[in-house]
């Protein structure tokens, strides 16, 4: 439903799909906390500017993994 001027609202079943769609510069991750790598990886990989609420990863590896990808880096 279009708003004072704001257009329709886009919805989208899956992150992967917002992440994919370019509808976005930035997303804020507030999923459960055992995909917030996944999605963390995949939208810096898009290069879009990713926040991440709490617990960042569910293990620390993972924690790294994330860091990693948003400094370009392979781990």
């Amino acid at each position: 439903e279009a708003r004072d001027g704001f257009g329709e609202a886009r919805v989208f079943s899956e992150g992967s799909e917002l992440i994919a769609s370019g509808a976005a510069d930035a997303i804020l991750i507030a999923t459960p906390h055992f995909s917030h790598t996944t999605l963390g990886i995949e939208a810096l990989e898009a290069g879009l500017h990713v926040l991440v609420e709490k617990p960042i990863s569910v293990h620390v590896a993972d924690a790294r993994r994330l860091c990693a990808a948003h400094r370009g880096q392979v781990f």
